[in-house]
């Protein structure tokens, strides 16, 4: 049997490796962010930096664990072994949430969108307030918070308004199939009333579409083509449209 320097000695070495690994997962953080920041040219908290602090934090957990065992003298090989058993059947219970948190470092590695950006997921629109492990939070027009779990969000039909060249405001409705003929009126006075807000259009940038007849009433879609996405003016011209619709109906 070994002394019992020996061991101590052993186990003095396992633990400044775990310290040093975890000092140096955080150096490694802080160096990457620097170099991404000169890069940009501004600190600014996009997709790529609450990756990179989310996966720092979680490699810091994992060796947290590791120096807690080594801190209790436990043999580290024979816990893995053991838990080897009890590892895969966590993996089953759990694997929504290791699913999760897979595409959710996809997306945040990924440049389908990124925080701050105008997007539309399934029917929920809003803007990306962040982006984690477990979910994307949208905070909509009605300031409400909506988290999508980062596994329905790949289910879903995804728009990001703000990687386009523009940004297009849709209002849907519908009126009686009879009054069909009388759109083209209505799309003028929307126009009219919009431009008070926007100032004057291309002759391209807005059209009002009947998209379906069905059982006694036309579907409807007005579009409104903008340079760029902007919350108060969208908010506007919303309101505007709709008082004309109301007044049409």
């Amino acid at each position: 049997m070994l002394p019992e320097w020996i061991h101590l000695s052993k186990h003095t070495v396992q633990m400044g490796l775990v310290l040093t690994l975890l000092i140096g997962v955080f150096i490694a953080r802080r160096a990457m962010l620097h170099v991404y920041f000169r890069k940009k040219g501004e600190r600014i908290r996009d997709h790529f930096v609450v990756t990179i602090t989310q996966v720092a934090y979680l490699i810091a957990g994992v060796l947290l664990f590791f120096m807690l065992l080594l801190l209790f003298r436990v043999n580290i090989r024979e816990f893995l072994t053991s838990m080897s058993l009890v590892a895969a059947a966590l993996a089953l219970v759990f694997k929504d949430y290791v699913s999760n948190a897979l595409n959710g470092m996809i997306f945040m590695f990924s440049d389908t969108f990124t925080v701050g950006d105008l997007v539309r997921i399934g029917n929920h629109k809003g803007r990306i307030e962040g982006i984690n492990l477990l979910n994307v939070q949208l905070r909509t027009d009605n300031d409400e918070l909506v988290l999508i779990a980062n596994n329905l969000v790949l289910q879903l039909v995804t728009v990001n308004y703000s990687k386009g060249s523009y940004h297009t405001i849709m209002v849907e409705f519908s009126v009686p199939a009879s009054r069909v003929p009388e759109l083209e009126g209505l799309e003028a006075e929307i126009r009219r009333d919009v431009q008070l807000i926007t100032g004057p259009l291309p002759g391209d940038a807005d059209w009002l579409q009947v998209r379906e007849i069905r059982e006694g009433h036309a579907y409807c879609a007005w579009h409104l083509r903008m340079p760029r996405p902007d919350d108060v003016t969208e908010r506007e011209v919303r309101q505007r449209v709709w008082k004309k619709i109301a007044r049409f109906d």
